[in-house]
């Protein structure tokens, strides 16, 4: 019976084939466990994430990868047909090119989680960093692999490159605002010139909280209400002014009081600015003084700090001084002044 031929073989050879069929998927599987069990337990005893995330990779490899790997090796005790070879190699490669695929897309998810771990930001801007991050991965992973398959199944990938360079560049000329915004929101994402919830002021003057920073676009909500969606490459090509990244902002203007206020009560004004600014619990005095004789009136330079920066308590900081500055003025009878003028001379006599 051993000397049976079927399809060229003897049953002999078939029953080798098939014993190193399963004693290779036996081998591949008791290799894999023991690996993936060792590295388990010594991923357990220590921090680093580098033995957590081969042990999960190494436990990715698929039933199917061990089985054909049994089936190829079985397959190299019988004696086939060259086309029957082919299939079986061009199958190898395939299987093997889709647990490269599982293995490397279970590593760059890995990557991705412990690089955004590493970023500042809020959870839907890490989120959407770690999307980013693992499509640009996942597609350079997916095309070496297809070209590596077609290379080794014997296909000319020099006419194929050739032809995808002429296709990629009118795709790209159809769509190179959507892959200009794509762009755009990764450098946002990795340099980072402001996070979720950061109040900024663009150079063409829209200003806002920013509540979200997609792969297109970026959106802010507006002091008056409204949402702001904005290109994320207007974003980048614009100056930004990120308000919430200041530890402190000055507050500077002009007080002009009436050319009748006597001398004593000039020199007293830079005092009482400076008591009103030390007063309040958020504010710290830089100067006031006398900076000149204005058109109309003597003019006063002031100068202040809120400290911690906030909007809503920056405007009600600024507020309270001008108010209390108001009150201290009435107390001391010193009058602000408005643009006037006055006209010296007689009018001129008209007859009757």
């Amino acid at each position: 019976m051993l000397s049976w031929n079927f399809y060229g073989n003897p049953l002999q050879d078939w029953l080798i084939a098939l014993a190193v069929a399963a004693g290779t998927y036996l081998v591949l599987a008791f290799i894999i466990r023991v690996v993936v069990g060792r590295l388990h337990r010594l991923a357990a005893q220590t921090s680093t994430q580098v033995d957590d995330a081969i042990t999960d990779v190494l436990g990715r490899t698929a039933v199917w990868f061990k089985l054909y790997v049994g089936v190829y090796a079985g397959a190299q005790a019988l004696v086939l047909p060259p086309a029957t070879q082919g299939v079986l190699r061009n199958l190898l490669v395939i299987v093997l090119a889709l647990q490269i695929g599982i293995w490397g897309n279970r590593m760059i998810s890995h990557w991705a989680v412990h690089f955004i771990r590493t970023r500042n930001g809020s959870d839907q801007t890490r989120k959407t960093m770690a999307g980013a991050v693992g499509f640009l991965g996942r597609l350079i992973l997916i095309s070496c692999l297809l070209l590596l398959t077609l290379q080794n199944m014997g296909v000319e990938i020099d006419a194929l490159l050739a032809g995808l360079g002429i296709g990629g560049v009118a795709v790209a000329l159809s769509v190179q605002n959507v892959l200009g915004d794509l762009f755009a929101s990764l450098s946002i994402m990795f340099d980072q010139p402001f996070l979720v919830g950061d109040f900024i002021i663009l150079d063409n003057g829209m200003m806002g909280t920013v509540e979200h920073v997609g792969l297109k676009t970026t959106r802010l909500r507006a002091l008056t209400g409204e949402e702001l969606i904005i290109a994320n490459t207007d974003v980048v090509g614009t100056r930004i002014q990120n308000l919430r990244q200041m530890q402190k902002r000055m507050v500077r203007f002009t007080i002009r009081v009436v050319y009748q206020t006597p001398r004593e009560k000039l020199e007293r004004i830079p005092a009482i600015i400076k008591e009103v600014v030390d007063q309040h619990p958020r504010t710290r005095f830089d100067w006031a003084a006398m900076i000149g004789f204005g058109t109309y009136a003597y003019e006063f330079d002031v100068a202040y700090w809120v400290e911690p920066y906030g909007w809503y308590p920056f405007m009600e900081a600024r507020q309270e001084i001008y108010l209390e500055i108001l009150r201290r003025f009435e107390e001391e009878d010193i009058q602000l002044a408005y643009p006037t003028q006055t006209l010296v001379g007689q009018l001129p006599q008209t007859g009757a």
